[in-house]
């Protein structure tokens, strides 16, 4: 016999048409078994989780937050690379970045 089935067995009652709380229905018996199982899953789910997110940011630090000036730096980068590259002409060059200033 499985460890399941006893356990099933065990807490649904003998073959009566009992469960676990006395005269309640057998199936209101898995209901709850299987309530439970979910319930312990799930926290050795969250348990797990939270470790490895704490883990994580005590390797790595908090994430640095950007600032305007910074994103307008790369902003402004990215746009200097597409000129080079032709990608755009010099006139929507100087409007994009008279945007960005």
């Amino acid at each position: 016999m499985s460890a399941f089935t006893l356990a099933a067995s065990r807490f649904m009652g003998s073959g009566e048409r009992t469960g676990p709380f006395g005269g309640s229905h057998p199936v209101i018996g898995i209901i709850v078994l299987v309530a439970i199982i979910a319930l312990i899953i799930g926290g050795i789910v969250w348990a797990v989780t939270t470790f490895n997110r704490r883990k994580h940011q005590a390797a790595v630090g908090p994430v640095p937050e950007t600032s305007a000036a910074a994103s307008n730096a790369s902003a402004l980068a990215i746009l200097n690379e597409r000129l080079a590259r032709g990608e755009i002409e010099p006139e929507d060059y100087e409007a994009r970045k008279r945007l960005l200033s």
